[in-house]
């Protein structure tokens, strides 16, 4: 949880010694990390010893701005100097409630892991991905050094959402396998009971999908709405991670509850067959029908799966659904057919094919 009553800085070395009247002291150490100088940023801490008998708050606040900065350029070096001669506090927040391993999440990725990375991005023409051995690797060293300095893994930003979270948001791979292998927790929530499989499946990010599923995340947690990974993956029209975690369920369970769970109804009743459709995603809702979707469920607007694919527009899924003899004069809660749902929408073509 976010701890409110903790302060915003924390330095116990070098740095809480330094002089609080120095104009140049800090421009220079900003010039330091700016540019990457640790060799300028490690003399100011030397020299900068003892020089008075009282701490300025506004010291620690810019000296925490310029470890904030450090880990934005994920500079390990100049990250290093922070801790091992400042004593930084590892589980510091700074100013946007963010602590340094959170922030390394989502930032801390060094040039040469970035590389790695980009050459490890998520792509339409990659159907299977299979995660390699993350243990006893060093996937990150600046999450790997937090961690040795004893960065807590548990803590939470005002949303709730922990270090992982944030890496699996900004689709770090790197960050999430570091993170993964040093111990976090994979069906942590945030505050809306997002886990990082939800914020994967929602980010569309099909390789950190597969990861956590390969390290047993839990596939089955819903979030507050009661949406679970099928409606994730369907409201942004992704059948490639739908078919991911069918095939997972399937795998590890059975396919009976992979069709349950493509058959779950979240808060507003609807499926993963309806948040397809209104995705405009043929081959979404092209694989949701393929895999047993219940075609005759309804939302709590009594709208039918027509109702829906009439309202998106798209001929291919109003035809996918007409061949399944779906009624075309159902009527929702308000007496309106698909008919009047298309003629609203604008959806000439789809008029005249419901007419027909």
């Amino acid at each position: 949880m976010l701890n409110r009553g903790k302060k915003n800085v924390g330095f116990k070395g070098v740095f809480e010694e330094m002089p609080t009247d120095g104009p140049d002291f800090a421009y220079e150490m900003k010039t330091a990390v700016r540019t990457g100088n640790v060799g300028l940023l490690r003399n100011l801490a030397t020299e900068n010893l003892n020089t008075g008998p009282e701490f300025v708050s506004e010291t620690k606040d810019f000296v925490l701005d310029c470890l904030y900065q450090a880990i934005r350029m994920a500079d390990l070096d100049c990250i290093e100097v922070f801790f091992e001669q400042a004593e930084a506090d590892v589980n510091v927040w700074f100013r946007d409630n963010l602590t340094p391993l959170q922030l390394a999440a989502k930032y801390g990725i060094p040039s040469e892991e970035r590389e790695t990375a980009e050459t490890l991005s998520d792509s339409d023409q990659v159907t299977e991905w299979h995660p390699p051995d993350i243990h006893g690797v060093v996937h990150n060293q600046i999450i790997h050094l937090l961690v040795s300095k004893g960065a807590s893994l548990e803590c939470s930003d005002q949303n709730g959402m922990r270090a992982l979270h944030h890496a699996v948001m900004r689709n770090n791979l790197n960050c999430v396998m570091q993170l993964i292998s040093e111990g976090a927790d994979l069906n942590c929530l945030d505050n809306a009971s997002m886990t990082p499989l939800l914020l994967a499946v929602r980010a569309g990010s099909s390789r950190i999908v597969q990861l956590l599923l390969q390290q047993n995340a839990d596939a089955t947690i819903c979030d507050n709405r009661s949406c679970n990974v099928f409606h994730h993956a369907c409201y942004h029209g992704n059948e490639k991670i739908t078919d991911i975690i069918y095939k997972h369920l399937t795998r590890q369970f059975d396919e009976k509850l992979a069709k349950e769970m493509l058959n779950t109804k979240n808060i507003r009743m609807e499926t993963p067959l309806h948040l397809a459709i209104l995705s405009k995603s043929f081959p979404a809702t092209e694989y949701c029908l393929n895999a047993g979707a219940d075609i005759s469920a309804v939302t709590f607007q009594q709208e039918t799966a027509l109702h829906l694919a009439a309202r998106s527009g798209n001929m291919n899924i109003v035809e996918a659904l007409l061949k399944r003899q779906l009624k075309v004069d159902a009527t929702n809660s308000q007496m309106q057919t698909p008919l009047f749902y298309a003629i609203e929408g604008g959806h000439t073509y789809v008029v005249e094919r419901l007419l027909n």
